[in-house]
């Protein structure tokens, strides 16, 4: 044994997987009801259209720098690139964690959705 090291072996009775970021891979057989994949999908949904409002505001900016108008502001994009970034990290968990996240996580989504819009265009 001089000289040589032996690795650990991987466990393999192991149900868990996890993914890039670490996160464990619920398979999807316990992923819960009909109702929780509705709840997931829609928060998905509004992550993505908050990503696709980002982008939006994004080029505005860029269109209005280059026409020479003052257009939405940086903060106004930044607001939303952040948003937007958050919702969908919070979705990310949420379609790859335990059960508890499975219904806070999407809360937070819709909840961060609201808030953006309540700030940046209705208030």
């Amino acid at each position: 044994m001089s000289g040589t090291h032996r690795l650990p072996r991987p466990i393999t009775n192991s149900t868990e997987d996890t993914d890039v970021l670490g996160l464990r891979v619920v398979s999807p057989s316990t992923r819960g009801g009909v109702a929780n994949r509705g709840w997931r999908g829609f928060s998905g949904a509004v992550a993505a259209g908050l990503v696709v409002l980002a982008l939006v505001v994004l080029g505005l900016q860029v269109l209005a720098l280059h026409r020479g108008y003052p257009g939405p502001g940086y903060g106004f994009v930044a607001l939303h690139l952040g948003a937007s970034v958050v919702a969908v990290g919070l979705q990310a968990y949420a379609d790859r964690s335990a059960r508890s996240a499975r219904w806070w996580a999407p809360v937070l989504v819709v909840l961060v959705a609201g808030w953006l819009l309540w700030t940046g265009w209705w208030h």
